[in-house]
C-alpha cells in the first residue's frame, strides 16, 4: 500500500457534516478529496497495524512526526557547522577548570558501592535457604 502523501487536517466534525449532506445532496470535489483522504489514511493504517514488523513508536512517528530536536534546528544550521554556542550564552575561558571537569566523561555505571555511603551501619542479615555462591 502506497503512503499517503502530504498531510491533511481533519476533524470528526468536519467529516460527519460531510457525510450528513451526502445524505440529501451531491458532494463537491473539495468534500470527495476531503473522504478520499480519510479512506485512504484509515487503509493505509490498517495494512501498517497488520505488519507483523510495524511498531507502536513507528505508528507514533507516522501519525505525528519525529518528535526529535536537533542541534541544526534549535541552534541553527551555521551555528551547528561551525560548533560556535549560541548568542547570549556564555562563554567560559579555556583554562577555567569548571569547564575541563563537565566535559570529562566519568566512568562507571552510576551506581553507588556500599563503601560509598559513609553514614550508614551495616546490618547482617541471615537467610534460611540463600548462601553466597
Amino acid at each position: 500500500m502506497k503512503r499517503p502523501t502530504g498531510r491533511v487536517e481533519l476533524y470528526m466534525k468536519e467529516l460527519e457534516d460531510i457525510l450528513e449532506r451526502a445524505k440529501t445532496h451531491p458532494l463537491t470535489d473539495e468534500e470527495c478529496a476531503k473522504l478520499r483522504k480519510a479512506l485512504e489514511t484509515l487503509l493505509y493504517l490498517t495494512d501498517l497495524v497488520g505488519d507483523k514488523v510495524t511498531t507502536i513508536s513507528r505508528l507514533r512517528k507516522i501519525l505525528f512526526g519525529a518528535s526529535t530536536e536537533m542541534i541544526r534546528n534549535v541552534l541553527g544550521t551555521e551555528s551547528a557547522k561551525t560548533g560556535s554556542p549560541p548568542t547570549g550564552s556564555p562563554e567560559i575561558p579555556p583554562g577555567d577548570p569548571s569547564a575541563e571537569s563537565s566535559h570529562e566523561k566519568v566512568k562507571g555505571h552510576g551506581r553507588n558501592g556500599a563503601e560509598a555511603f559513609t553514614g550508614a551501619k551495616r546490618v547482617h542479615v541471615a537467610h534460611g535457604s540463600l548462601k553466597p555462591g
